[in-house]
């Protein structure tokens, strides 16, 4: 997860980590910053990684975000943000 002032390439430096030691990424950009997150996704798409390693889900962060937080499917996640939105 990424705040709303957050640039294009902290997706990619939390992606890249995530990808190196071989586990697939879902970036929940902040709501003002979720079209420049498309950027890294694109660079991933152009490097031929394989359809769904890397995800982008957008959407108001108490619902997406609730949503990731608490999914099974979901092991790790990596947050950038104020406490208050972290809660």
């Amino acid at each position: 997860m990424t705040p709303g002032n957050g640039n294009p390439w902290s997706v990619c430096g939390k992606a890249a980590a995530a990808l190196a030691a071989g586990c697939t990424v879902v970036a929940k950009p902040g709501e003002p910053s979720a079209l420049e997150a498309r950027i890294p996704v694109e660079c991933f798409d152009k490097a031929a990684l394989p359809p769904a390693v890397v995800n982008v889900v957008n959407g108001p962060g108490a619902t997406v975000g609730s949503t990731l937080t608490r999914s099974p499917d979901v092991q790790r996640i990596s947050f950038t943000g104020s406490t208050e939105v972290g809660r």
